[in-house]
């Protein structure tokens, strides 16, 4: 019963930033819009089965570890992006 509500929770996790990926992607790359969405989608569903794969073959320590590791790439990229998007916004306001 806890595994379902965990399962369920992370599924509501996953459906706010899936659409919000595909959304800014595809805002960048109107001409090619459909194709961005589904390279975001097949992406997510690929790291998806990666990163369970090798987690069910990690200790709990290990786990914690990469979780640790994926949400510093994660923020690292976003800085990145927003970083990157503001100087081309800046570019075009010129």
């Amino acid at each position: 019963m806890c595994e379902k509500k965990t399962n369920q929770s992370e599924q509501n996790a996953k459906a706010g930033k899936l659409p919000a990926v595909s959304r800014d992607c595809a805002d960048g790359f109107l001409p090619i819009k459909r194709t961005i969405t589904s390279l975001v989608v097949i992406a997510s569903s690929l790291c998806n089965y990666t990163i369970l794969s090798a987690a069910a073959k990690m200790s709990a320590t290990a786990v914690i570890l990469m979780n640790v590791v994926i949400t510093v790439i994660g923020v690292v990229w976003a800085l990145f992006v927003n970083l990157r998007y503001g100087k081309l916004l800046a570019r075009t306001e010129k």
